[in-house]
């Protein structure tokens, strides 16, 4: 007995998996990206809405890109301020990039 396997077409259609698979990885990390940028935006402590306000997400090259250029930032995510936690930044990374 033989058995006799044709995977040419499987093989043709290999480039078209891989595009599959990267614009999947894409979206997956555009959604993580807005996802931790909403938490962090919602969890900044507001006195006069600056730090709140200061939160930026940008795409540069294959790279999502979250940042907050308020030079009291690191302040408030040290915990100075009561509405927050300390390390509320890292917190809303942590719940998003988990596996």
């Amino acid at each position: 007995m033989k058995i006799r396997i044709d995977t040419s077409d499987l093989i043709r259609k290999i480039p078209a998996i891989i595009a599959d698979a990267e614009q999947v990885v894409r979206d997956v990390r555009d959604k993580i990206a807005v996802d931790i940028f909403a938490d962090v935006v919602r969890e900044t402590p507001v006195d006069t809405g600056q730090a709140r306000q200061g939160w930026q997400l940008d795409l540069i090259g294959d790279q999502q890109h979250i940042q907050n250029s308020v030079p009291y930032i690191s302040r408030l995510n040290d915990g100075h301020s009561k509405q927050a936690p300390a390390g509320f930044v890292d917190a809303a990374v942590d719940r998003h990039t988990r596996f």
